[in-house]
């Protein structure tokens, strides 16, 4: 019996299963790195929906909904409070209030002053 042959196949299976390993890790980094972070300036907003709902407005309009460490968020858990943060894109989020654009905050660099909510005029 020739055992070259099976040898010769058992060992470009191997190359290749150490191949299509390296490729697969290098796709679940890249994913990391593909994910800037900026910093975000806006309002904390609480919304009376579903229960509740933190958000922040950033100057622009946009509303972002918040994750990351609890520890930094209930800091900003305040009616008002102007808020500069360094965030990136929190994907496969999902919540009951769905009224913005998830991201993770990843540092607080500046708490401002509270600012009374919108008023807006009814006439």
């Amino acid at each position: 019996m020739n055992f070259v042959p099976i040898r010769k196949w058992m060992v470009l299976f191997c190359v290749l299963i150490l191949l299509i390993g390296g490729f697969l890790t290098e796709a679940a980094f890249a994913d990391s790195r593909e994910n800037p972070q900026w910093i975000l300036s806006g309002t904390m907003r609480h919304l009376n929906i579903e229960g509740g709902c933190w958000i922040m407005e950033a100057q622009n309009g946009e509303r972002y909904q918040l994750s990351g460490d609890p520890a930094i968020l209930k800091r900003l858990y305040m009616e008002g409070l102007h808020v500069t943060i360094l965030v990136e894109s929190a994907y496969n989020r999902y919540g009951k209030c769905m009224v913005g654009r998830w991201v993770k905050v990843i540092q607080l660099i500046h708490v401002g002053q509270s600012q009374p909510p919108h008023q807006t005029s009814m006439k």
